[in-house]
């Protein structure tokens, strides 16, 4: 095996380059699955601790460029160039960096259908892939128009060796599996986006799910459909609006993501039993 690369880019060229690669990369098929990049970037942490305990809603594909670090969650392994990692989603993980630094390269992904990871006792160095990631990335600098149509091949190869970290086929990711913990995630990301027109893709692609896994899980855990569950969510908060601002009905819908004040007054009135200014006279009214 030659030298390893060296990658001497500067952290803000390497992130150039990333957001390049996320930019050109398109959509990938692997054994009758679809990957989809969300995200190339470069991390560079310092000294100390490089973020604490967190999830992702993603997959979450970890490439070690150069130096060391210590990966801490479940069984701690000191990690560097050449070692990979492959995260479903919602796995907790940290990372811990004593001393100098690690250049990390991190891809964001989900797979519809989802496979099951098993994770292994030490994750694997593979110094081949450090390769691939340097040619992509000296495609992209010497000859950008060529390198971006490269990026999706060049990435393939890269995610279909960190996929062989993967269980296939699988359904619903294990670790996603935890009916509070998968709850928790579709309602935060329902309450923070009531404004915006949420579809069931939407929410698939956050979870890191097929839209026909998440339909089934959703229902077996809540009883409901993600649907009827934005619905109510959406009156809730318009609810809560017009008891306690003054905003408009208008402003209210607006905020509660139906645009169209005449839809919204009527399924508020179907799922209340009053109109809007009635509710909000009704609540407004001192008690006897």
């Amino acid at each position: 095996m030659p030298e390893l690369p060296a990658f001497s880019y500067s952290m803000r060229e390497l992130r150039r380059l990333c957001q390049a690669a996320t930019r050109a990369v398109g959509e990938i098929t692997l054994a009758d699955r679809r990957v989809t990049v969300h995200r190339v970037l470069a991390d560079g942490p310092g000294e100390g601790l490089a973020g604490g305990v967190h999830t992702h809603s993603f997959y979450e594909g970890i490439l070690v460029l150069r130096g060391s670090a210590e990966y801490t969650t479940e069984a701690p392994q000191w990690l560097s160039a050449g070692h990979v990692l492959l995260l479903p989603p919602f796995t907790p993980h940290a990372w811990r960096v004593p001393d100098g630094e690690c250049l990390r390269l991190v891809l964001e992904f989900t797979i519809d259908p989802p496979v099951r990871v098993q994770p292994p006792a030490h994750w694997p160095c593979w110094p081949e892939v450090l390769w691939d990631i340097a040619v992509l990335l000296d495609d992209l600098v010497r000859q950008p128009r060529q390198g971006f149509l490269l990026v999706t091949p060049r990435l393939s190869a890269v995610l279909a060796r960190l996929l062989t970290l993967g269980v296939w086929p699988a359904g619903v990711p294990d670790s996603a599996a935890e009916p509070m913990q998968f709850m928790e995630v579709v309602e935060t990301f329902l309450a923070d986006n009531l404004a915006q027109p949420i579809t069931v893709a939407d929410v698939a692609g956050h979870v890191g799910m097929s839209e026909r896994s998440l339909l089934r899980h959703f229902r077996q855990t809540a009883g409901s459909t993600i649907i009827e569950r934005l619905f109510e969510l959406r009156m809730d908060h318009a609810a809560t609006l017009l008891v306690d601002t003054d905003l408009s009905v208008a402003e209210v819908a607006a905020r509660c993501g139906i645009p169209d004040p005449s839809y919204f007054c009527s399924r508020f009135r179907r799922h209340f039993r009053l109109a809007p200014l009635q509710y909000r006279r009704q609540a407004s009214r001192p008690p006897a």
